[in-house]
């Protein structure tokens, strides 16, 4: 995995991601770099393999395209120490969300016009006080706004519109941070230490969530009726490339992460893997990808990887976007790995 976010940079290697994803970077360099070293007698075979999979790049398109619809999009970096999960905790975030929020509402006149607007994981804006809710019915009825935390023993990535709640439950839990592990809990015994398994459990542990999601809702486009079809995922799911696969197949036009950064504060190598990871799931997919961050810096990747915007990792800050809502998918988006596995039985059959 590491060897593709690496190799996003590359204009080459990039240009693929549409056909075949990560793993066919991966596959392909490795390749490259074997068959350097051990099969200097078949060089030839694969200079042609190599020429095969280039032709995929000429299929693509470099004629800049012009998008009709486009949606404005208002999101805040925060600055919050605390883990969210202790009630005190969920408490404080929202009054500091609620600061923050009545600070822009004021100043910036954006706020209003806003399609989506989205906070940092575990903010626990939307549902510590039904007061935010009238105002949002009252001040932002045509806005979708995305918040998140963990409720019930299930991290929720929770949409509020015109007074509905919908939610995504996270899929994909971290051991030792959302989880004890099996053989974290074998330790625990041997060392006496079960009462910090029990503690753990009780304050930490989460659901796991068994579905996709994709969120829509109707908005006005000029004259036209057009539709906002969410693919959202919470902080680490992003190094998974099945996801947002999954949700751009459900009909996603628009991919965004919630994360919090807080356990390793304002990293610059963090954010810099986490910019590489997002470039491959919007490149592979066709789609503007915005991660919002808490800790760090939140950042926005066009459909083809450039990174658009990085805001200040410093800087408690509420920053606005225009970016197009994208229904094309990709060849990988509709088959998956299907070249990877053409080129892994072509090496197989051909050159072993």
């Amino acid at each position: 995995h590491s060897l593709a976010y690496t190799l996003v940079w590359s204009n080459f290697f990039s240009k693929l991601l549409p056909w075949g994803g990560m793993y066919l970077i991966s596959f392909l360099s490795i390749l490259i770099i074997t068959f350097i070293i051990t099969q200097k007698n078949k060089k030839e075979l694969l200079f042609i393999f190599i020429l095969f999979l280039s032709s995929f790049q000429f299929l693509i398109s470099n004629k800049k395209i012009e998008y009709l619809n486009n949606i404005k999009v208002y999101f805040f970096t925060t600055q919050f120490d605390s883990t969210g999960l202790k009630n005190e905790n969920k408490i404080l975030r929202y009054e500091t969300a609620k600061e923050i929020f009545n600070k822009h509402k004021t100043t910036n006149k954006e706020l209003y016009n806003s399609d989506i607007i989205i906070f940092p994981e575990n903010t626990y804006f939307i549902d510590q006080d039904p007061k935010i809710k009238n105002l949002i019915l009252e001040e932002f009825k045509d806005s979708v706004f995305l918040d998140s935390g963990k409720f019930n023993g299930e991290y929720l990535l929770t949409y509020f519109k015109n007074n509905q709640l919908e939610f995504y439950r996270k899929q994909m839990l971290l051991p030792q941070s959302e989880y004890v592990s099996y053989w974290m809990k074998y330790f625990a015994v041997i060392f006496n230490q079960k009462q910090w398994v029990n503690s753990f459990e009780r304050e930490r542990w989460s659901k796991r969530g068994e579905e996709s999601y994709v969120y829509k809702t109707d908005y006005l486009n000029g004259e036209l009726d057009s539709e906002i079809k969410i693919g959202g995922l919470l902080c680490y799911e992003i190094i998974s490339p099945l996801f947002y696969r999954q949700q751009v197949e459900s009909g996603a036009n628009i991919l965004v992460n919630l994360a919090s950064h807080g356990i390793f504060p304002n990293s610059r190598t963090l954010l810099n893997q986490t910019i590489s990871i997002a470039k491959v799931r919007a490149i592979e997919n066709n789609k503007f990808l915005i991660q919002v961050t808490n800790k760090n810096s939140s950042f926005v990747i066009s459909n083809k990887g450039d990174v658009i915007f990085v805001s200040n990792p410093d800087e408690i800050s509420g920053n606005n976007i225009t970016v197009p809502l994208i229904e094309e998918k990709t060849f990988y988006t509709k088959f998956g790995d299907l070249v990877t596995l053409f080129s892994f039985w072509f090496i197989f059959s051909v050159f072993l």
